[in-house]
């Protein structure tokens, strides 16, 4: 599979950024786009950085929209999560999940992303609920 557009949602946490120096190395000719909720530094000229306001469904669909205006992504990322706030506490079993608790970063992503029409992309949400998968 040739790789030359990938997106990875939460690149300033240490699993995105993670992703985003792996695919950096692995696909050097792919242009890269890194959204987090503050724009960051990164030492490879392929990888973009997008600050994203996580909560605004428009903002993501319209990143979404332009980082594909050539081609659609080839891989899609999503590695964001809150480990706690003030609603969301670590839970320790499944009854503490619910509808509530789970991040809605992942369906905006994925709606925007699923456009008909686009070819096949690799699509993998990680998020700090962990007993979900």
């Amino acid at each position: 599979m040739e790789v030359s557009n990938i997106a990875v949602f939460g690149s300033s946490g240490s699993l995105g950024n993670a992703f985003i120096k792996h695919f950096a190395v692995q696909y050097p000719e792919a242009v890269i786009y890194a959204f987090s909720r503050s724009e960051q530094a990164f030492d490879n000229a392929n990888v973009l950085s997008h600050s994203l306001n996580y909560q605004d469904e428009g903002a993501i669909e319209k990143a979404i929209i332009a980082a594909t205006a050539k081609q659609p992504f080839d891989i899609v990322i999503v590695a964001t999560g809150v480990l706690h706030d003030d609603v969301v506490t670590p839970e320790k079993s499944l009854k503490q999940l619910s509808i509530d608790t789970i991040p809605s970063i992942p369906l905006c992503v994925l709606k925007s992303v699923s456009i008909p029409g686009s070819k096949s992309a690799i699509f993998s949400i990680f998020t700090s609920m962990s007993l979900l998968l």
